[in-house]
Order: structure tokens, then C-alpha cells, then sequence
């Protein structure tokens, strides 16, 4: 999957992490992060979080904020249409939800300005 040109994202559902069609990117992360997230092995309390599970967050957060640079890149009129039903406006230079922030390093992203986090 793809975002830019200078941004090749490989799909870690694989023994090797290769390049997968982004619907296949999409749907190999998603339901590696809902396993994750549902697994008694690193998350076995839903009140509280072990903190040798506290890493595995920052890797499933990059690789969903991943699927939503190529759907910026590739999609831009759906992206754009569904930030506004959020109650967003396209283009405004506003940061993007807190949920981001902290769990991904600013230099990993390939999104402009108004979606970097503050870390």
C-alpha cells in the first residue's frame, strides 16, 4: 500500500511484511489490530493495561493512521467528505483527535501539516 510515492507502507500479517493492495493492507491491519486488542495474552484486563503491552499501542496506532494517509493521498474527495461529517472542515489547520497524539512519532508521517501530531 502506498501513500505517496516516497511512502510504501508492507503489510505485517505476513511472515516477510510485503506490499498488499491497499483493501488488503486495510483488512490484514484491522483485524491484526482487533486481534491484538482482544488477546488475553497482552491484554488480559479491560480496566487495566500490563506495560509490556503499553508498546504494542504505538505500533497498531501507526499502522491504522497509515491507512488514512492513503485514503488522503489516493481518496482525497471521500476523505475529504468524511472529515466534514465528523464536524470537521476540510483544510482547516486544526490538530488531528488526541488519540493520535503520543502514539506516533511525527517523523513517520507522510499526512501534511494539519494532521501531525504534537508528541
Amino acid at each position: 500500500m502506498t501513500a505517496t510515492e516516497q511512502w510504501i507502507f508492507l503489510c505485517a500479517a505476513h511472515k516477510t511484511p510485503k506490499e498488499c493492495p491497499a483493501i488488503d493492507y486495510t483488512r490484514h491491519t484491522l483485524d491484526g489490530a482487533a486481534c491484538l486488542l482482544n488477546s488475553n495474552k497482552y491484554f488480559p484486563s479491560r480496566v487495566s493495561i500490563k506495560e509490556s503491552s503499553v508498546a504494542k499501542l504505538g505500533s497498531v496506532c501507526r499502522r491504522i493512521y497509515r491507512i488514512f494517509s492513503h485514503a488522503y493521498f489516493h481518496h482525497r474527495q471521500i476523505f475529504d467528505k468524511y472529515e466534514v461529517s465528523l464536524g470537521g472542515t476540510p483544510n482547516q489547520a486544526e490538530p488531528p483527535p488526541s488519540v493520535w497524539r503520543g502514539c506516533i512519532p511525527a517523523s513517520t508521517i507522510p499526512l501534511p501539516g494539519r494532521f501531525h501530531l504534537k508528541v
